[in-house]
């Protein structure tokens, strides 16, 4: 099977909402066997796109395609999709075997094959023997393994979560992660999470969409994306950057706040003259002599936060705010107020469109 015709192909997908474009003309594949996350801020369209896969939507133009089938017009039931809600949708007066294998009863399964699955299902979501208990008795994360159980029942195709973790308290949420991350791998099984969690994408996906205002901005490895943004929404979205106007000088240096910058690579869309944007992620940034010039500016130092295993140190420059982030053993003596020069490196400065 060929790449364009494994995995999901989505061409000139649109969905609108009245006035609004919630799906504008998406172009996209999607790798099979894949941990994909949809990743944008609130109401850019991510939750709309995933419905439209799952069929809980009909789109207004454009074809969707699973391993080469047109399923554009295909019911949901019919897909050979399991899904998980934000708001998990268990069935309350259920216990736990009978939320699980609800699927597979009404699909006529013998009852013996439902048990033996129901047993799988929880033995992989490591709850194994909890199947005589009430929904009630279970905890917020015991809750999101049994709903995730439920929408493996059918062994789908295609498993589609639209901010699953949403609901749980930090440390959890972070556990859940690598659990769902595992559990994928462990299955093989294509899968795609809506989430607006940037450290969620980065911890879990193996390709990650970003969008905002029904468009996709950028796809491709969570590493990727995070190393080379095509823009400075893209830049500040995932992970933190120090997004700096700056002015195109030539092919290798821009100026910014009164200072020029040698760049190892410039967009070729970018020309001498042109506005755009410095990206240099915080963990990159360094404290400079203060004789040294090439590739650095002045900035005062606004809050220090010391989290114990990182130290971040805000600063401003010229009306921006800029951010350093370091390990404690690394930390300068420096302080709040304190006038410091940063170094920017050539290598770890990318100049993006803004």
């Amino acid at each position: 099977m060929s790449a364009s015709s494994s995995g999901i192909q989505l061409q000139a997908l649109t969905k609108t909402f009245g006035p609004i474009h919630a799906v504008d003309n998406i172009d996209l594949h999607l790798p099979a066997n894949r941990f994909v996350c949809l990743l944008g801020p609130s109401g850019c369209g991510k939750t709309s796109l995933l419905r439209l896969i799952a069929g809980l939507e009909s789109p207004d133009s454009g074809t969707i395609s699973f391993e080469g089938s047109d399923m554009t017009a295909i019911a949901p039931h019919k897909r050979e999709i399991g899904m998980v809600f934000q708001s998990l949708a268990l069935f309350p007066h259920l216990n736990i075997a009978d939320n699980i294998g609800y699927a597979l009863k009404i699909r006529g399964e013998p009852r013996d094959a439902i048990e033996k699955r129901v047993t799988e299902l929880l033995d992989l979501v490591r709850l194994p023997g909890v199947g005589k208990r009430a929904i009630s008795q279970l905890s917020g994360g015991q809750r999101q393994r049994i709903a995730i159980a439920r929408a493996l029942a059918i062994r789908p195709k295609l498993f589609l979560l639209d901010e699953p973790l949403s609901a749980l308290d930090a440390k959890l949420r972070e556990a859940m992660q690598v659990e769902l991350r595992q559990l994928q791998k462990n299955l093989g099984i294509t899968t795609i999470v809506v989430t607006h969690d940037q450290r969620e994408a980065m911890t879990m996906a193996d390709h990650v969409v970003v969008m905002k205002s029904g468009k996709i901005l950028q796809h491709g490895a969570p590493l990727d994306i995070y190393r080379n943004p095509a823009n400075a929404f893209v830049a500040d979205f995932i992970g933190t950057s120090n997004l700096i106007t700056c002015r195109v000088k030539d092919a290798g240096t821009v100026e910014a706040n009164g200072s020029t910058f040698t760049i190892e690579e410039i967009p070729t869309t970018l020309s001498e003259g042109d506005e755009a944007v410095l990206s240099v992620r915080p963990e990159e940034v360094l404290f400079a002599d203060p004789n040294k010039s090439e590739n650095t500016l002045e900035a005062t130092i606004t809050f220090i936060r010391d989290l114990g295993s990182q130290v971040e140190i805000m600063l401003e420059s010229a009306g921006q705010e800029l951010m350093v982030t370091m390990s404690p053993k690394d930390r300068p003596d420096v302080g709040q107020g304190d006038l410091v020069r940063l170094h920017l490196p050539a290598a770890a400065s990318k100049v993006i469109p803004k």
